[in-house]
């Protein structure tokens, strides 16, 4: 216990040393940043990134009270939304730890107040993987929203009486009240709110200053203000929902370096020790052998676990919910960390988001003018947002300018036609997308990010000598294959 707590105070004082400096800087995931506040039109977004355990970014790009014209700083709170259970997993799996769990027993067992369900038996382990068969939010909830669900059993009333999905662990089906049920079984073995729980096992020895669990009876310094931003207006503030029926799942406030230092703790195993960690970073299995999870990921105990945009292997979870977006992820391969938050539900794929992020604050950073393929070209080329409804002629045309400027490779892609109205149709807040250098790949291969109304995407950009080139990758699945001609230089 005492090498865990050495190697966990290590990681405290590595990390935070550099989150403050680390802040204004300007930089590619910056412009990365600034460009998607801008086309979103989030008011508010932060984020970070680290590498081998140390912060090497922070920045901001917004509002977090537009009303009350309060810029973002290092200290401004986000909701984390579903990033939460992450929070939660890490507290079941050290009293497990501890000796306080077995998560292979009957959840009865700690939570009387559960429902029988036949002989249905429901694990903790099936619970933090989401393959229970407890079901998420649906109109069959009780919520009583006169209630205060001071402890999260008195929460089981909402959801404990609608049947199971299907026979645990027979599917996947992603439930926030499972985690509400694992903040009950925390409850009942720590004699004590989850609340109190949370912030003595994991929030104060981790010293998370920044991270608090939302109360919305009380103001909460440094917290941002809720935006909704629906199509086709602007953001419009919202009123404060009270989350303390699900904590646990959600409802707790941080910023992106608390998260990427809680990130750290956890993957150095000062939390838990790595044979516990390892398994949480495994895939679930069914009980026909196939792991749990969605399309783009699978799911272990609490994280999902996919692969980044360069296939490279990452660990994650991300969240929505009422004024808020957010994603914190692991790149193992690479030894990086992102936190990417805001204080607005926008659509978008933030997982390759974040991804991007991390790049353009690595490999971007230490790429210079002679890395960057200034010009100016038009482009025609195909846009295609349905596989099975190619266009039988090029749909995509438009320019293509890049440059080199304040130590930054940047460029924007100013299209016609098809890409031109699909912007539109997003309520994209500006005309144009902005594209920022985050890599390369060898003498001929560019990657830029591309910031589009749904998040970040890869873009590459194949130079094919006389001046030519492609630029080729997708939108959230929207195909771009574009052929770049008629270069104009911008070299000296």
């Amino acid at each position: 216990m005492n090498k865990a707590k050495n190697a966990l105070w290590i990681v405290i004082a590595f990390v935070s040393a550099h989150a403050e400096s680390a802040f204004a800087q300007q930089s590619p995931p910056q412009n990365l940043l600034t460009s998607l506040q801008e086309i979103t039109g989030v008011p508010g977004m932060s984020a970070a990134v680290s590498e081998n355990d140390e912060i090497i970014w922070t920045g901001a790009a917004g509002m977090a009270d537009v009303q009350r014209n309060l810029e973002i700083t290092a200290e401004t709170k986000f909701r984390i939304a579903s990033v939460s259970k992450l929070f939660t997993a890490a507290l079941v799996l050290k009293l497990t730890e501890d000796g306080f769990f077995d998560l292979d027993t009957d959840i009865r067992n700690y939570v009387p107040e559960w429902p029988a369900d036949g002989d249905a038996k429901i694990t903790l382990r099936q619970l933090a993987a989401h393959i229970s068969g407890i079901g998420h939010y649906s109109s069959a909830d009780l919520f009583d929203p006169s209630r205060s669900y001071l402890m999260l059993s008195d929460s089981i009333a909402i959801y404990g009486h609608k049947p199971l999905l299907f026979s645990p662990g027979d599917g996947y089906s992603y439930s926030s009240y499972g985690y509400a049920l694992l903040g009950a079984a925390v409850e009942a073995v720590t004699v004590q709110s989850f609340d109190d729980a949370m912030n003595e096992i994991i929030f104060n020895p981790l010293g998370l200053r920044d991270t608090v669990i939302e109360n919305t009876t009380s103001t909460t310094l440094n917290a941002t203000a809720l935006y909704s931003t629906e199509s086709g207006h602007e953001p419009v503030e919202i009123t404060r929902n009270s989350q303390r029926h699900v904590r646990g799942a959600t409802g707790m406030l941080s910023t992106p370096s608390d998260l990427l230092l809680f990130a750290s703790a956890y993957s150095s195993a000062a939390i838990v020790g790595a044979g516990l960690r390892d398994m949480s970073w495994t895939p679930a299995r069914l009980k026909d052998g196939t792991n749990a999870g969605e399309t783009r990921y699978d799911v272990g105990f609490g994280w999902r676990i996919g692969r980044d945009w360069d296939g490279r292997g990452v660990i994650h979870h991300a969240g929505v919910t009422p004024g808020a977006r957010s994603i914190l992820s692991i790149n193992k391969d690479a030894g990086t960390a992102v936190a990417l938050l805001s204080n607005a539900s926008w659509t978008s794929r933030i997982e390759t988001t974040g991804e991007l992020m991390a790049t353009a604050a690595t490999e971007g950073m230490r790429l210079d003018s002679s890395d960057c393929p200034e010009g100016a070209w038009t482009y025609e080329g195909m846009f295609i947002e349905d596989e099975n409804t190619i266009p039988a002629e090029n749909n995509a045309r438009g320019r293509i300018d890049i440059s080199f400027a304040g130590n930054l490779c940047r460029g924007e892609l100013q299209p016609e036609d098809a890409i031109a109205n699909w912007l539109v149709a997003r309520d994209a807040k500006t005309p144009s997308m902005q594209l920022t250098l985050v890599a390369k790949r060898d003498a001929k291969t560019h990657i830029f990010a591309l910031a589009s109304p749904w998040g970040a995407f890869p873009l590459r950009f194949v130079a094919n000598g006389g001046g030519d080139a492609e630029m080729l990758g997708d939108i959230a699945g929207r195909r771009i294959e574009l052929t770049l001609s008629g270069r104009i230089s911008f070299e000296n």
